[in-house]
């Protein structure tokens, strides 16, 4: 953004995206708190104390509950998310990279409001002068023979439960001024690189851990929000001097050794990651709004290395390519026209249902 004029447009247009989704956020809050006073009530337990209940020693012949009781309510788990946006070329096609940032944006207002700790990271492998790859290495030891990667990925944390509102309202802001596909491509941080997630994820368990402790989580939930496959990995081991596909890694972090049969593979490399992170592993597939026009949302469990894999058009999902303008709300409409509107909004709100229904499910 060049001055505080076009800030000011942009941030009008956050605000009105932040109206505009009010109603699914509230939805997501009342449910997310509805189901996690439910499990805790299903955990309340009652123990004697050993005192005696004067009130009720008359009943002693016919009562054998005399005993005053205390009620023990466990303590509820903390729970975390992170997310993972895919800032590759192809994220500016259909305008996917800014249904991307929408999606987060949503989910991270759900976070704030719940207290739920989180972080929203974007990956890819291009920098601000055009060319791919950080030459730095990652090496998980010091040993004369370690696994390492020949390129590192550039991973940039956008959105974290540390910011202020001020610093999350400025961020949000800039990520859908930044989210439009005629200019992201030229910005350092936009979406102009190819798809490094098997590299991205093998990274990032090092940041989910270090969250997790400093945070005190319990459960760390990890979503992607991608449009495609990832490129095969840059593992590289230093003796043999070529690419492998086995993984048989010592984690200094957790101390433990990992193998995976192939870590070209994304199935396996997010299933050493699921080892060593925990929780559940979310996948948003984000296509344009014309891929699934009969089923706009397809939901698969155990998909690909994924506990939940769901493909949707965001503009699908939550009616935004239906909703009218002011100069459409003053044109007068046939019977036919509202009923179509009607008809489409209901289903749309159908879809936006399965999906933050079945969100709040796993993450409670």
């Amino acid at each position: 953004m060049y001055n505080d004029k076009e800030y000011a447009k942009w941030n009008k247009k956050y605000k009105k995206f932040q109206k505009d989704n009010r109603q699914s956020i509230t939805k997501m809050v009342m449910d997310f708190n509805r189901k996690k006073s439910a499990d805790v009530a299903k955990k309340i337990k009652r123990r004697d104390t050993g005192v005696l209940n004067e009130s009720k020693l008359h009943t002693y012949k016919w009562n054998d509950k005399i005993f005053k009781s205390r009620k023990i309510v466990p303590e509820g788990k903390n729970h975390g998310l992170i997310m993972l946006v895919d800032c590759s070329g192809s994220m500016q096609d259909w305008d996917k990279f800014e249904s991307a940032i929408k999606q987060s944006l949503i989910l991270v207002e759900f976070c704030r409001k719940v207290g739920i700790k989180y972080k929203v990271i974007g990956f890819g492998d291009g920098n601000y002068n055009g060319s791919l790859y950080n030459k730095e290495k990652y090496s998980n030891s010091f040993n004369k023979q370690y696994l390492k990667l020949r390129h590192l990925p550039l991973l940039r944390e956008w959105f974290s439960n540390d910011q202020s509102m001020r610093e999350h309202d400025f961020m949000a802001t800039y990520m859908l001024y930044k989210s439009k596909h005629w200019r992201a491509g030229y910005i350092a941080d936009g979406p102009n690189s190819s798809t490094p997630l098997v590299d991205s994820i093998f990274l990032l368990r090092q940041i989910a851990l270090e969250f997790k402790d400093n945070e005190n989580i319990d459960i760390l939930n990890t979503i992607t929000l991608t449009d495609g496959m990832s490129n095969e990995s840059s593992f590289h081991d230093s003796s043999m001097g070529s690419s492998i596909s086995r993984l048989s890694s010592y984690d200094p972090l957790t101390k433990s050794v990992y193998r995976t049969k192939n870590c070209n593979t994304l199935p396996n490399i997010l299933s050493f990651y699921k080892k060593v992170v925990g929780g559940n592993i979310i996948g948003f597939d984000i296509t344009s709004q014309y891929t699934y026009n009969s089923n706009p949302i397809v939901v698969r469990e155990d998909h690909m290395g994924y506990d939940h894999h769901y493909t949707f058009s965001f503009k699908n999902l939550y009616n935004e390519s239906k909703r009218m303008s002011k100069k459409d709300e003053d044109q007068s409409k046939t019977l036919t026209d509202i009923q179509q509107n009607f008809k489409g909004k209901n289903v749309s709100k159908s879809n936006e249902k399965i999906l933050l229904t079945k969100f709040i499910d796993i993450i409670s």
